[in-house]
């Protein structure tokens, strides 16, 4: 027996009472909370699809992409939701918000959610059928007005996968469906797409020997990993550096973590990110100390054009002094060897 007792959530207890063919209604708001937070449905989700033409003014046969997204709200006595529905070309077909909340009257969860097709109003109320505690698929009726219309909808909501989701909107009818598969958001994809570093990058030195840095994604691309070599004319290797890059929520910009191998480290972010013709320049501001625990600080700028990197260091600080070592405010250049 373990030295200390186990202590569930609501949504745990729910989880571990719950069936796989088995939906039931919360029991309370709080566990319904749990159940959102806990299983990771907070945040902005993007899809892409094709229209089916089951919603009042959105014709068939459309190539989407979808925002939508999902918070906490009145001090968490609310849940708020919205969305922007366009084509690929950049046309709105939709955009709307709503609020999940928990009604006496009932002892049930409900929806209420409004917006616009295209300029012409809807709105739409929702009631939780039940949820599947074991599994996290939650069903709905939805019924919407909209240009005059009432249609009447079923809807589940599934988890499948950490940062994956799959809504589902069926006619009641059973005239027609569309579903709905989103990925969590990746504020780093998004610059990336811009800013294209993964790959091996090699920069060949004056006596033979060569510099490398791979750069790799992880965490389904949530992060950049990096590692900086020196490879000797002789072809032994030495590990120099490593770099974590992440979007970082709470400054809402990338951050980085450097680590050398003699173990001084500096934190640091993306101080701008601009963009001319075919050439993107990402300006970033480390800080941290190096070994011996004097404290660095260095401007890097980065200039990316297809398989050409150049990197320039400038406004390094060691302790209280400007330094400017020989290596300081000469560009250099790298070459992308591969894709990994």
């Amino acid at each position: 027996m373990s030295a200390y007792p186990e202590i569930l959530s609501a949504a745990d207890e729910a989880r571990s009472e719950s069936r796989s063919d088995e939906y039931n209604q919360p029991s309370s708001w709080k566990q319904y909370v749990d159940h959102v937070v806990d299983g990771g449905d907070l945040g902005t989700w993007v899809s892409k699809g094709k229209t089916e033409g089951i919603f009042e003014g959105v014709p068939a046969g459309l190539d989407f992409i979808m925002a939508e997204e999902c918070r906490l709200g009145d001090d968490g006595n609310t849940i708020l939701n919205s969305h922007i529905w366009r084509t690929t070309d950049g046309r709105v077909l939709s955009t709307g918000t709503g609020v999940e909340y928990w009604d006496t009257t009932s002892v049930t969860l409900k929806s209420s959610y409004s917006g616009f097709v295209t300029d012409k109003p809807f709105t739409g109320n929702s009631t939780l059928l039940g949820i599947n505690f074991c599994t996290g698929v939650e069903r709905w009726q939805y019924v919407e007005l909209s240009s005059g219309k009432t249609t009447e909808y079923l809807v589940e909501h599934q988890r499948t996968g950490t940062n994956e989701r799959t809504s589902i909107y069926r006619k009641a009818d059973g005239s027609g469906e569309n579903r709905f598969q989103s990925k969590r958001a990746n504020q780093l994809e998004s610059v990336l797409a811009r800013f294209d570093i993964v790959g091996t990058w090699e920069r060949i030195e004056s006596d033979g020997s060569s510099s490398v840095i791979t750069h790799s994604p992880a965490l389904s691309g949530r992060t950049i990993c990096g590692c900086c070599s020196h490879r000797k004319a002789d072809g032994t290797t030495e590990e120099l550096a490593s770099r974590v890059m992440w979007w970082n929520t709470g400054r809402n910009t990338v951050c980085f973590h450097v680590v050398g191998n003699t173990g001084g480290s500096l934190m640091g972010e993306m101080v701008s990110l601009s963009y001319e013709d075919d050439c993107a320049t990402m300006v970033s501001r480390c800080s941290g100390s190096n070994a011996n625990g004097i404290p660095l600080s260095i401007t890097i700028t980065e200039v990316l054009k297809g398989d050409t990197l150049v990197s320039t260091c400038t406004d390094f600080t060691v302790g209280d002094r400007t330094a400017k070592p020989d290596w300081i405010g000469v560009p250099f250049t790298w070459k992308r060897t591969g894709r990994n």
